[in-house]
């Protein structure tokens, strides 16, 4: 049965999401990052510096907690999946899907796979940047600098890493769940993956402007967690996946409503 589900959910992406928009996001992510750091990069080339053996972890960690990776994450995540409820209702395929499976499955599939997809899109992405970063950085600096290597900081690293690993996989998977509520009600292809971004800058403009005192409801606390928050940053981790599971629900109610109507 595991692992049916593991080959259903492999086979559920790659029906889902097109080809060539997966590896548009994928591709963009390690792009972004670089181009967020292209100070840090002109400062390696000019050499002269010692750097730690982790210094390609610490170069993509700094990148993710810049405001250009903040600024494409809900765009990222929702484009290959956020319409695909609405896609299988607009080809009339939906008729088909539920001959051979209830509503309730088909909606729970949809959703789950949809949020979990977005989610490791954005970490795959992360992945693949610390793929790209390691033999660019490390021919860089032995191009352009004599001095050796520093012995690596990996027990900083890592463990930093992996939290804002997990913290983008999650708000990926919450700002995917978004845009696939939000395709229950628009047909339109553009609107549902364009309304996580559209949330995403609404609560930041409300924050930023009105109430600065509720961090809870700032997106960009969720991805870089202040001091503020308890377990070192970790419950933002669980606050996400509290918003990723209240939008799942008022999918599945909107979508069977929805359904009705077919």
């Amino acid at each position: 049965m595991e692992r049916r589900n593991r080959l259903d959910f492999i086979s559920w992406i790659r029906l889902s999401g097109k080809g060539g928009t997966i590896l548009f996001c994928l591709f963009l992510i390690p792009a972004a990052l670089f181009a967020s750091q292209a100070d840090v990069l002109a400062e390696l080339i000019r050499g002269g510096k010692e750097l730690p053996a982790s210094f390609f972890l610490i170069f993509v960690q700094d990148g993710m907690q810049t405001d250009m990776m903040k600024f494409l994450l809900p765009l990222l995540c929702a484009l290959p999946y956020a319409f695909r409820f609405g896609e299988d209702l607009r080809c009339g395929v939906i008729r088909l899907i539920l001959v051979r499976s209830s509503r309730q499955a088909y909606l729970r599939r949809t959703i789950v796979y949809g949020a979990i997809a977005g989610g490791l899109l954005v970490l795959a992405g992360m992945l693949l940047s610390i793929g790209i970063s390691f033999p660019v950085l490390f021919l860089i600096h032995n191009a352009h600098n004599s001095q050796p290597w520093l012995p690596g900081e990996w027990t900083t690293v890592l463990p930093a890493l992996i939290r804002t690993g997990l913290l983008y996989f999650s708000s990926g998977c919450l700002w995917t769940a978004v845009g696939m509520l939000c395709s229950v009600f628009s047909a339109s292809l553009p609107a549902a993956c364009l309304s996580p971004f559209i949330v995403y800058y609404l609560l930041i403009i409300l924050y930023e402007r009105y109430f600065s005192y509720t961090e809870i409801l700032y997106p960009k606390a969720w991805i870089s967690p202040g001091k503020g928050w308890p377990l070192g940053g970790w419950s933002a981790l669980l606050w996400t996946a509290e918003l990723t599971v209240l939008i799942s629900l008022l999918f599945l109610r909107a979508a069977e409503r929805r359904l009705s109507r077919v």
